[in-house]
């Protein structure tokens, strides 16, 4: 039984494109999250061993997160990045709901698509989005700055002397102290404060701090720059990649897992220090929940980045909690995002009604649902870089996805996959009909009734994007 004081403080932070089998927590060889690691290993915290996205981009799965909904009931991040639409009037937010239940609500993403564009801004009473010039000239970015140069040698540049090296560390800086201040003023408030935050920057383009590089460049026969360099001329190129098969050089592998993986360490370094700051200046009890958002691939199934396939490498994701004692059997199951939500949700009173998830405090479940919107559009674009590339070994449909421990059964309008697990590469479905069919069943009664119109496009419901908003997307390879 999952035990929570009465409304506790929550905090959820999503670590984006952070897969599982990257994390020391999911037995990577590297130990890219210790303070993960740390945080699960208390006598209060858990690490989940099955945890999967909903999705396989952070527009989708965020939406699922912040609603209790899968992708096909809210719609958002279905389509690709030029048909994202809003999240409908009709769900409410986790912030809604528990501000219902006496929540002050705080959200803070330094993801473009986690805001008012989306509206999954809704229900936060304070919320920032992608800190600009302004705040880092003001005076929480001086105390941000100021924090950094205490740190430069180890989590910075270093003695670097481009200053675009000391640029790019500077964002996480200023989230960082966002959040810490927030959390004092929060705490010393009469009421109980939910606190979500994305942090972005594992996604690609990767541009970790060169002195924490350093100690992941294993074997990568090159500078730290050179390795950023390296992976960078492979991720502003991605389709180009995805067309030719992703035939990386040893090289390039090892750069493109040296950068990802110190941009890891350098989430959770920051997720260390928040945690730390929480436990010495908050008397309450707070919960805590990390997370990937989803994961990322270099080159499983001849993909590079997060796009068209459900591959564990970008569905599997690392789950730590601190505050909910979870029995013992639930962190060995599979779970979603969605199921620790609704626990949380529903554990302090709220009204869980439009969840699609379980309540952790009740049931596991035995399968994952993962969905994913038809991808043609990016086929195509595969096509043009090389006509001869096979696309037919994707799905051009949509997806509708289930995992368990041991299998993976996969449908669209284009065929049916069963893959024994950890082989995704073989389709087994004529090989074992019976677990198909099991499968099939299975996900024809898991799939919501509740389905989002595909068909509405109405102006209201669909994204607008500025132009300082397509720059930023284009910075991190969505457009």
């Amino acid at each position: 039984m999952t035990q929570l004081q009465s409304r506790p403080n929550i905090i959820w932070i999503s670590l984006e494109s952070v897969r599982a089998d990257h994390t020391s927590v999911g037995g990577y060889h590297r130990d890219t999250t210790p303070n993960l690691r740390r945080i699960a290993d208390l006598r209060d915290g858990r690490s989940f061993d099955e945890c999967f996205a909903h999705a396989r981009w952070t527009p989708a799965v965020s939406a699922s997160i912040l609603t209790g909904t899968y992708l096909t009931t809210h719609g958002v991040g279905h389509a690709n990045t030029r048909d994202v639409r809003r999240l409908p009037g009709d769900l409410k937010t986790a912030p809604e709901l528990l501000k219902s239940e006496g929540y002050t609500t705080a959200g803070f993403s330094s993801n473009p698509w986690i805001s008012d564009v989306t509206g999954l801004d809704r229900g936060f009473d304070r919320f920032k989005a992608n800190p600009n010039r302004d705040d880092f000239l003001s005076p929480r970015g001086v105390r941000a700055g100021y924090n950094y140069l205490r740190e430069f040698t180890t989590m910075g540049a270093g003695f670097e002397t481009e200053p675009i090296y000391h640029a790019q560390c500077l964002p996480p800086y200023y989230q960082y102290q966002s959040l810490c201040e927030w959390v004092d003023d929060l705490s010393n408030g009469d009421r109980p404060y939910f606190l979500y935050t994305h942090m972005n920057s594992s996604h690609h383009p990767y541009n970790p701090p060169l002195s924490l590089l350093k100690r992941f460049l294993g074997e990568f026969d090159g500078t730290p720059k050179e390795a950023i360099e390296t992976a960078k001329e492979l991720t502003n190129n991605i389709w180009r990649e995805v067309a030719h098969g992703c035939d990386f050089t040893d090289q390039q592998r090892a750069a493109l897992k040296a950068v990802y993986d110190a941009e890891i360490a350098f989430s959770d370094h920051f997720v260390g220090k928040l945690f730390e700051h929480v436990g010495a200046n908050t008397d309450e009890k707070t919960v805590f929940v990390i997370t990937g958002d989803h994961g990322e691939l270099f080159g499983e199934q001849g993909v590079l980045g997060h796009n068209l396939t459900l591959h564990d490498g970008l569905t599997k994701v690392p789950m730590v909690t601190y505050g909910m004692n979870f029995p013992e059997n639930v962190t060995e199951n599979v779970v979603q995002h969605i199921d620790v939500m609704q626990t949380l949700v529903s554990a302090v009173g709220g009204d869980t009604s439009q969840f699609q998830g379980v309540d952790l405090a009740r049931e596991t479940r035995t399968y994952a649902l993962m969905q994913r919107g038809p991808r043609m559009d990016d086929l195509n674009t595969v096509l043009e870089h090389n006509p001869d590339c096979d696309i037919s070994k994707y799905h051009a449909g949509a997806i509708d996805c289930l995992r368990s421990v041991e299998w993976k059964y996969q449908r669209s309008d284009d065929r049916t996959e069963l893959f024994e697990l950890p082989d995704e590469e073989t389709n087994v479905v004529d090989k074992y009909p019976d677990v198909a069919a099991e499968m099939d069943a299975a996900l024809d009664e898991m799939l919501p009734e509740a389905q989002f119109d595909d068909d509405d496009r109405e102006a209201a419901n669909q994204v607008e994007l500025s132009s300082q908003m397509e720059d930023h997307l284009a910075d991190l390879g969505y457009l």
